[in-house]
């Protein structure tokens, strides 16, 4: 046993993948519990575990309908399932440790060095709670600009959890909702599909990723508004534009590639669809309705259109862009758009015949 639990030490993926296992196997218990649920028969493990691993694994795959399945304290598991799968498992269990201020020991470093993708190991503990202050910020944010909508939706004594369990579903990117329609009845509505939209985006694009281009634009601030610290003239006429500032490749590879997957998404969606499910829709609505489905199509599964009635092209457009996912150390899933990027840049290397693959006039390493 000992051997056992030394070699799982040793390998940080293993034990990464054995604590989602755990974690969903005890929510699963939790779920079949008669106060977690309103099923007559009861709940049965099978349906129990693949909500519980879904919602951990922040997929937003469902076998029952979550509002009408679940009570209040199952839908407070399937929360704090989605907050710590997408905060990741570790980082939230060794938040708590730092918040003690207790040392981690070597294996505990080097476990949480591979989750955050971080190899100085002396800045972990401060990315780490900036993540997940970061987080529990922009969570709040979001479930206030969805109280009222919400309140407009479901009245006032479940307006306050529905804001929060959507901003919280939104930025980890699980796409499970309270409502049997996902936000269908949202379809237009600007200031929920902005919010989401805005949550999705940013906890896709990834925590380090934010944290560097926090730290960019604040380089560039300080070139374009000398005099706020020189007591000069601002020169925001003769500076780069603010993207040459983002001095991290796998940051440029993040920002760059999810604002042309954005587009592209939406562009196709409204090419394939206005002429289907859209048709209908005045042009305002299929813009929204369109820009929507782009954002939440690779990496959150929330929908405002009816996903069955959607064209087979526009089904087999959606497939890439959902294997592609979004950035490294984001709350998403996919293979990534880093992984896609170096794949291009080797797929150039071969095409033109050179010797190394590029990005960003760098060479990436064998």
């Amino acid at each position: 046993m000992n051997r056992l639990l030394e070699l799982l030490w040793v390998q940080p993926a293993r034990i990464v993948a054995l604590s989602f296992v755990l974690v969903a196997l005890v929510a699963a218990m939790l779920m079949m519990l008669p106060p977690a649920h309103t099923e007559p028969d009861g709940l049965t493990f099978l349906d129990a575990f693949f909500t519980a691993a879904s919602a951990v694994c922040v997929t937003g795959l469902i076998v029952v309908d979550t509002p009408v399945a679940f009570t209040l304290f199952g839908e407070i598991v399937i929360l704090v399932l989605i907050q710590i799968g997408g905060l990741g498992i570790m980082a939230f269990s060794l938040s708590a440790i730092f918040l003690r201020r207790k040392r981690l020991s070597v294996g505990e470093s080097e476990l949480l060095s591979y989750m955050l993708n971080e190899e100085d190991r002396t800045t972990l503990r401060g990315q780490l709670l900036s993540i997940v202050g970061f987080t529990f910020l922009l969570e709040l944010i979001g479930a206030a600009l969805l109280y009222l909508p919400m309140r407009s939706a479901a009245g006032d004594h479940s307006a306050i959890w529905l804001s929060v369990f959507h901003a919280v579903s939104a930025f980890c990117n699980a796409g499970f909702s309270l409502f049997s329609d996902s936000l269908v009845q949202f379809a237009d509505h600007l200031v929920v599909n902005a919010t989401i939209g805005g949550l999705i985006i940013a906890g896709g694009i990834g925590f380090t990723t934010m944290t560097v281009f926090r730290d960019d634009i604040d380089a560039w601030l300080r070139h374009i508004m000398p005099g706020r610290w020189a007591g000069k003239a601002p020169r925001i006429f003769r500076t780069p534009p603010a993207w040459r500032y983002v001095r991290s490749e796998s940051s440029r590879i993040a920002l760059r590639g999810t604002a042309v997957l954005l587009v592209l998404g939406a562009v196709l969606f409204y090419v394939l669809e206005t002429g289907h499910i859209l048709a209908d829709e005045v042009l305002a609505s299929k813009y929204i309705r369109s820009i929507f489905q782009s954002v939440t199509l690779r990496t959150a599964g929330f929908n405002t259109v009816d996903i069955a009635a959607l064209s087979t092209a526009t089904l087999l457009m959606m497939v890439p862009f959902m294997f592609i996912g979004a950035g490294s150390g984001g709350t998403a899933g996919g293979v990534k758009l880093g992984t896609v990027a170096v794949v291009l840049a080797d797929v150039k290397r071969f095409v033109f015949g050179r010797e190394d693959a590029v990005l960003f006039y760098r060479r990436v390493p064998r």
